[in-house]
């Protein structure tokens, strides 16, 4: 929030945080309160159409990691949290608890690859390579491959049966390449502390750096894409209310012809 604002409210008009905010808040209730914004944002923030139409390896890129991040956010980092404060019904082996924090991490994982190919590896001559993109990437990669490894102690520390710790098939298949003799009580904290300094530093640096984008890009279509339409509906009302007045002139002429009419003829 603090990021956002930096900005101006308009070209030339600063404004202070507090009409910024409030700028905000208006502009979101006012869309929110249209039915054709949830038809944009479903097109262009959660799938993402505009960008798949401009290239489809772009798009997988972006929607990778977007979706990805925001769902270890509210399944890994959220949900996780509430299991610890049994604030929910089900456990982190739940089928489907464990096999969204597995899937949405390998999303996460997916994206990167594919970034850093197309900057790397086919040199996408648009994309202009500096170190804060290896710092970005490798933040990323060692993030979630903390994740799952801090998965991999939880699960030789608490989880005896192979059945259940089946659903984290990432981090099961892990485990098979770590020796099971190793202290994991002692080494789970360094791994919690190691993914949480990971964790928490990339989500600071975020707004800064380059990664930045593939979050911001289907919001910022999506924006794009209501004001366009507000802009067709003033375009379709302007030329209403000009044939409106067109018909108005007609009709006042048309009267005048009969009202003249009638003269002559009583003449």
């Amino acid at each position: 929030m603090a990021f956002w604002l930096q900005g101006n409210l308009r070209p030339g008009a600063r404004g202070t945080p507090r009409e910024k905010l409030s700028h905000i808040l208006r502009e979101t209730r006012r869309a929110l309160g249209r039915g054709s914004t949830y038809g944009h944002i479903l097109s262009n923030a959660i799938l993402q159409r505009q960008v798949l139409r401009e290239s489809f390896t772009r798009w997988f890129m972006h929607a990778s990691m977007m979706w990805g991040l925001v769902g270890l956010f509210f399944i890994g980092s959220v949900g996780n949290m509430a299991v610890d404060l049994h604030l929910v019904s089900f456990e982190k082996d739940t089928p489907w608890f464990a096999v969204a924090n597995e899937v949405f991490g390998l999303l996460v994982l997916l994206g990167a690859a594919v970034a850093l190919t197309r900057r790397y590896v086919f040199g996408v001559h648009q994309l202009k390579s500096t170190l804060d993109d290896v710092v970005i990437m490798a933040g990323v990669g060692l993030g979630v491959l903390s994740g799952f490894l801090l998965e991999v102690a939880r699960l030789n520390m608490e989880v005896g049966s192979t059945n259940v710790a089946a659903y984290s098939f990432v981090a099961q298949w892990s485990r098979q390449w770590l020796p099971a003799g190793w202290d994991w009580p002692s080494i789970h904290p360094v791994i919690w502390w190691l993914h949480f300094l990971l964790g928490s530093g990339l989500g600071a640096y975020l707004p800064h750096s380059k990664l930045f984008h593939p979050l911001v890009t289907p919001i910022s279509v999506a924006a794009y894409s209501l004001r366009e339409a507000e802009h067709e509906v003033r375009v379709k009302g302007q030329g209403s209310r000009v044939r409106g007045q067109g018909r108005g002139r007609e009709l006042r002429v048309e009267r005048s012809a009969r009202a003249l009419g009638r003269i002559r003829g009583q003449r």
